[in-house]
C-alpha cells in the first residue's frame, strides 16, 4: 500500500473512527477508508463547512466532524482487494488484472 495516496485511519478497539491523516508521507497507520456512508445530520455538517467556513479539504472536515462529537465506525476488510481508480493509469492497471485471471 502507498499511504501517500490515501486517507489512513485511525481507529479505537471498537473500530471507531479517530482521525484521519490524509495523505501521509510516512505513517505507522495499516488502514485507509476507501468509502463512508452517512446520515442527513453529516450532510448539514459538511455543507457548513464548504459553504460557511470554505474548507474543501473533506479528511479537514472529518476531523473536524470527530472532534465535534460526530460518530464514524470501521469496518475492517482483510480479505479483500482495494483498487484505487483515481487516474487512467490505474484503471487500465485493473483492466490488466482482470483480464489476466
Amino acid at each position: 500500500m502507498r499511504p501517500e495516496k490515501f486517507g489512513m485511519v485511525r481507529t479505537d478497539a471498537d473500530n471507531r473512527v479517530v482521525e484521519i491523516d490524509d495523505k501521509p508521507k510516512q505513517t505507522d497507520l495499516t488502514r485507509m477508508w476507501g468509502c463512508i456512508i452517512w446520515r442527513p445530520r453529516f450532510t448539514e455538517f459538511l455543507h457548513e463547512s464548504i459553504h460557511k467556513q470554505g474548507i474543501s479539504d473533506f479528511a479537514l472536515i472529518m476531523n473536524n466532524a470527530i472532534r465535534e462529537g460526530y460518530r464514524f465506525r470501521g469496518v475492517p476488510i482483510s480479505d479483500g482487494t482495494y483498487i484505487d481508480l483515481g487516474t487512467y493509469d490505474e484503471i487500465m492497471e485493473m483492466d490488466r488484472q482482470f483480464r489476466e485471471e
